[in-house]
């Protein structure tokens, strides 16, 4: 997924999209990506520390940074479909990430890895309520566990209501690069 940086789809196919298109693409994926990768570096570390100190909801304490990555990934998320609708239009573009697909072994389309980022705070709710469910009520992980589900559930919650807001201003017609005046104002010169 790191290749699909704005520099690397910018550098990649410059006659076949903006390097503004190629970032409004890839929104804040690479930064998403490197928590991701930090996070399961901090979480391998403590497995092979396991006998050491048999929790995991301590891991989870500070993720707030990655809560708000995933916000503004998720705001951004139907100008990054829309403008994936438009640069796909092209022929060429579109037979290259379909050969970029096939020689990795993918069986999932662009728009498919695009949509990954918006449901993950979802399965990370999900695994810790069953987390949650197998623990035992005198482990010592229970009590924060559970207070880590009840977070999950209300920043699920917040991030649930920005795609809906988004998803409304996509069938607004709204959220773009200009505002609703100066769209208005593009309407009517462009009907005189």
């Amino acid at each position: 997924m790191k290749n699909s940086t704005p520099e690397a789809l910018g550098n990649m196919v410059p006659a076949m999209m903006t390097y503004g298109q190629a970032n409004a693409i890839c929104s804040n994926m690479e930064q998403l990506l490197d928590e991701h990768e930090s996070f399961l570096e901090i979480i391998e570390a403590r497995l092979f520390a396991w006998d050491e100190k048999r929790t995991l909801t301590d891991l989870f304490a500070d993720q707030s940074r990655l809560s708000k990555l995933y916000g503004h990934y998720i705001s951004h998320h139907p100008n990054q479909m829309r403008t994936l609708e438009t640069v796909g239009k092209n022929a060429d573009l579109k037979a290259l990430l379909e050969l970029i697909g096939h020689e990795e072994g993918r069986t999932t389309d662009l728009n498919s890895l695009l949509e990954r980022p918006v449901r993950r705070m979802s399965e990370y709710f999900l695994i810790a309520q069953e987390m949650l469910l197998y623990t035992n009520a005198k482990h010592a992980d229970n009590a924060p566990l559970s207070k880590l589900v009840d977070e999950l559930r209300l920043l699920n919650a917040d991030l649930d209501m920005k795609r809906s807001e988004s998803k409304l201003q996509v069938m607004l017609g709204k959220g773009g690069s200009s505002s609703p005046n100066q769209r208005t104002s593009q309407k009517s010169r462009s009907v005189k």
